[in-house]
């Protein structure tokens, strides 16, 4: 069973180059744009 990470980062290309960098690290990976988002999914 593989970790998830919430990556919250405003920059659309950074947060999609973290994502990708910890899918190949084995990771799933999830990213939310504001902070506000970011805290949806943790409150689930």
């Amino acid at each position: 069973m593989s970790q998830t990470v919430l990556i919250i980062e405003d920059d659309r290309r950074i947060a999609t180059w973290l994502k990708v960098y910890f899918e190949r690290a084995s990771f799933n990976a999830e990213i939310a744009y504001d902070g506000q988002s970011g805290w949806r999914p943790l409150a689930a």
